[in-house]
């Protein structure tokens, strides 16, 4: 099998070639390719959908926006709700589209005082344009929300670990639309807060306190912090949440520690995430059985809009696979949140977790 990189062949390293190699493929050129794989705008090119062979599959949904975009996947969860009435899609923080929903949120802040927000852009990624609003009625009359944005009720009660706030980025698979087709890998981490959390109005303002984006707590000055501890037996000999710098192959990199990678933000496997909590008393399979639940719901509110899009572009059953990446919060009663999907989920290496899930999640899906 050939595979077509659209772009600089240092995504290859960044998906790690080993992973490439292990699934079977090697680098192709010109059009003797089986996939081709790259970002969003590289790849759906028109001219490059037209010549679709029937067996060449390329890594992205057109209409993929329709799952990156916090308020297009946002609005389709919202019909879907709608539609089908009751609790079944309550799987997202209440939230406002601004400026469409100014109404109804000015509304919501009358009638429900006192609750935090967090306002996002709409496509933006890695926390840039994240905000807490300990104030949002003031914030939206002060102007600090113009632009579109999506405001949703913060979760002030997040689940912790030893005081810090984390979410889980999950890999999620879909390889047809028609029928409905979703995978999540059992692999994925746990991304930390390098802060300890606070539900201080105060703290609002402190990033590294409430994102848990790799980006925004990467390289951080001050992050030799007593991180969270290891569940008993787990990943010994490895280097604790707080000492990372042992050379075993299970290393794992948690809050306040270091790290032989030097600017890796913090993260745990999924494992050793299953473990602590496990060791806390929690039921990991509750989590997992919500996790899936998140990403088939979110994906059958999607695909109508997600199946016109692929329908259009391509004559041939099949030709469309894609690797999300999906943002879930638990809270502290272990309910899951879905945060967002991102279309073009990282799959740079920084430590030896990064490469373990990350390899193991690119070799799989191929």
């Amino acid at each position: 099998m050939r595979l077509s990189l659209s772009s600089s062949p240092l995504l290859l390293f960044a998906a790690r070639a080993q992973a490439f190699r292990t699934a079977g493929f090697r680098p192709a050129r010109g059009q003797g390719w089986s996939v081709l794989w790259g970002r969003p705008g590289d790849v759906l090119a028109e001219e490059t959908l037209r010549a679709l062979g029937p067996f060449q599959r390329v890594n992205h949904f057109p209409g993929t926006w329709e799952m990156g975009r916090k308020d297009r996947l946002y609005r389709s969860i919202a019909a879907a709700r709608r539609a089908k009435g009751g609790s079944a899609f309550d799987i997202v923080p209440r939230f406002f589209l601004l400026p469409t929903d100014e109404g109804a949120f000015r509304t919501e802040l009358a009638h429900n005082p006192g609750h935090t927000y967090i306002a996002k852009p709409v496509a933006s990624s890695r926390g840039r344009g994240v905000r807490v609003l300990p104030d949002a009625a003031a914030a939206l009359a002060a102007g600090r929300l113009a632009g579109e944005c999506v405001v949703q009720r913060y979760i002030e009660d997040p689940l912790l670990i030893d005081g810090f706030k984390f979410d889980l980025r999950l890999y999620v698979a879909v390889t047809s639309l028609d029928p409905l087709r979703v995978y999540v890998h059992e692999q994925g981490l746990a991304r930390f807060a390098s802060r300890q959390y606070s539900s201080s109005a105060a703290s609002y303002c402190q990033r590294r306190r409430h994102l848990t984006n790799c980006a925004v707590n990467r390289c951080c000055p001050g992050r030799r912090q007593s991180g969270p501890k290891p569940p008993q037996g787990a990943d010994q000999g490895a280097g604790g949440a707080g000492d990372c710098s042992s050379s075993s192959d299970e290393e794992e990199e948690g809050p306040g520690g270091s790290g032989s990678s030097g600017g890796a933000a913090s993260k745990w496997s999924l494992a050793r995430l299953r473990r602590r909590l496990e060791a806390d008393g929690a039921s990991w399979g509750a989590v997992w059985e919500q996790v899936c639940d998140l990403a088939a719901k979110a994906l059958i509110a999607a695909e109508p809009r997600l199946g016109v899009c692929a329908r259009a572009a391509s004559h041939h059953r099949g030709s469309f696979f894609e690797l999300f990446g999906m943002d879930v919060l638990l809270d502290a009663r272990l309910r899951a949140w879905l945060l967002e999907f991102n279309t073009t989920p990282s799959l740079r290496v920084e430590s030896r977790v990064d490469a373990r899930v990350k390899g193991a999640v690119v070799a799989d899906l191929l």
